[in-house]
């Protein structure tokens, strides 16, 4: 056909020959325009007929109406474009089904057999360039994999058991879950509510909008967020990070290789913080080593005893920027921080663990 098929009401059913008598059925539809399924209509195929094979092919398929071959024995189903808005879609898990351009649900549901691939052909539910997913219900979410193109979560909430990412671009600016997120390529960028829980990230996550860690997550300096951050599982970040935004720690993050505060970071953990730059909390072992330390203790006798109070003390432990920048810009209201690679006098560390908690522990 070479324009358009529209099927405002009733049945089509594809297929539809008795092959119960042991025989075969080939059925093929193409339409070169634009294939629509309105509320109230219906395409399908009979379930108690067997030996259907199906080939149907349409630039664009427009779906509000039911969409149900699921009987088919094989086949091919290729759209340029798919757009469910509402009722109900159901792919064959027989039938291999290509969009080469956009899968767009938008509303009903679109009930996928097989877990869906984006960014090329692959498997029997793919699309070549890119999903959208905007408030409707996707069935399968067990697995999403993604090899290039973009994903789009514009509307709604959606999660997801696990997603592959080997490149492309995940785009988010409604709700949603990811439980086991493995990214060894690509960029992935969240100005709504993301949630991930294990995770190992090789290519970009940007975070504008609320981002929290629950599991297990690696990032390596490509974890950038300037929204809220909230790490409730064990996060380590293998390079230097910079804290932007708010950072609420109430599970273990470890900075390998030190931290620092943007102008607007904020940080609050009642978790644990750990870093292996020791120089991120007490700027001058980096700078003058022990020997200042020497002369400082909550007991000390005159003539030292000027420098006996909190913040001498403390300054004394932390006169650089970054130190300053703690008191400035974080809170601690429990858990415990752990420094690395700093050998201190029990006498030292004694008043430094008191130190430190009357500055930023709250009680």
């Amino acid at each position: 056909m070479a324009g358009n098929l529209n099927l405002h009401s009733g049945l089509l059913r594809l297929g539809s020959g008795n092959s119960n008598d042991g025989g075969e059925v080939n059925s093929s539809l193409d339409v070169h325009g634009t294939l629509t399924i309105a509320n109230g209509a219906q395409i399908d195929n009979r379930a108690d007929y067997h030996h259907v094979k199906l080939q149907l092919n349409a630039g664009v398929l427009d779906s509000s109406g039911l969409f149900d071959i699921s009987s088919v024995e094989s086949g091919t189903v290729n759209y340029g474009e798919m757009t469910v808005r509402n009722g109900t879609y159901r792919q064959s898990g027989n039938v291999q089904t290509y969009v080469s351009d956009n899968i767009a649900l938008l509303g009903g549901t679109l009930n996928n057999q097989d877990a869906l691939n984006i960014g090329g052909k692959s498997g029997n539910f793919s699309a070549g360039n890119s999903l959208t997913l905007a408030g409707g219900i996707l069935t399968n979410r067990n697995l999403l994999t993604q090899v290039g193109g973009s994903v789009n979560v514009t509307a709604g909430s959606y999660d997801f058991g696990t997603l592959n990412k080997s490149n492309g671009v995940l785009n988010n600016a409604a709700t949603l879950v990811i439980t086991n997120f493995n990214q060894s390529n690509g960029t992935a960028a969240n100005s709504g509510n993301l949630a991930i829980g294990n995770a190992n990230l090789y290519g970009s996550l940007t975070n504008t909008g609320t981002l929290s860690l629950t599991g297990t997550v690696t990032s390596r300096g490509n974890l950038k967020s300037s929204g809220t951050l909230n790490n409730r599982g064990s996060w380590t970040e293998t390079a230097h990070y910079a804290i932007s935004g708010s950072l609420n720690n109430s599970g273990a993050v470890n900075f390998q290789n030190g931290f620092e505060f943007a102008s607007n970071g904020r940080l609050n953990s009642s978790g644990t913080l750990q870093t292996n730059n020791a120089a991120n909390i007490f700027d001058s072992l980096g700078r003058q080593g022990q020997t200042a330390l020497s002369t400082v203790s909550l007991q000390a006798a005159l003539p030292e005893e000027v420098k006996t109070s909190l913040t001498d003390l403390f300054r004394h432990y932390v006169p650089g920027t970054v130190a300053q920048s703690l008191i400035d810009h974080a809170t601690f209201t429990g858990g415990k921080v752990i420094v690395a690679g700093v050998n201190l006098t029990t006498t030292q560390r004694d008043d430094l663990v008191q130190a430190f908690k009357a500055k930023f522990f709250l009680s």
